[in-house]
């Protein structure tokens, strides 16, 4: 892969798009540390940065919730995980809403009020060398640092990149 503008989305659906019968994105799972009902509220809304749908995470109380999705990558790889993020009122608390990936205390940098405007974030990472899979986060939260308010996702990607931008590094 020369670069990662040629390289494929490890993710499926990554724009929100395609819908179940509840109305929630296919192949992306919901997650939260307090998963009591009244806490977080997972949707889909038609204020996308790109076509007709984005996934939504909100809130309620301090909490860490996300949408997740588990895919197969490769041993000692570097991966770009990127994507849009509108984040509205979301307390200057915690890690706000932000990109992540299972397991590992690595986070995207974490947005908290973008005033209606869609923000391009990405994050860097390098596979172990027995890894096969990871789980990526689209999430408003983190280990160790709930966060409340909403967020707003749409056109995730997670790609192989042969090599880091300048100035930039990667987690491990």
């Amino acid at each position: 892969l020369a670069d990662a503008e040629e390289a494929v989305n490890l993710l499926k659906n990554p724009g929100f798009e395609a819908l179940d019968d509840r109305g929630l994105p296919v192949d992306w799972k919901r997650d939260a540390y307090d998963d009591r009902e009244g806490i977080t509220l997972f949707s889909i809304s038609d204020q996308a940065y790109s076509g007709a749908h984005a996934a939504v995470v909100e809130n309620l109380g301090m909490n860490d919730a996300r949408f997740s999705q588990t895919v197969k990558v490769k041993p000692n790889a570097m991966y770009r995980l990127s994507g849009w993020i509108k984040a509205t009122e979301v307390m200057d608390a915690g890690r706000g809403a932000n990109l992540s990936v299972a397991g590992v205390y690595a986070f995207s940098e974490s947005l908290y009020e973008t005033n209606g405007e869609w923000v391009y974030i990405e994050t860097y990472g390098l596979t172990d060398d027995k890894q096969d899979a990871l789980t990526v986060f689209a999430r408003v939260g983190g280990y160790s640092g709930e966060s409340q308010g909403t967020a707003f996702f749409d056109d995730l990607s997670l790609v192989e990149v042969q090599e880091l931008p300048e100035g930039v590094f990667a987690d491990a």
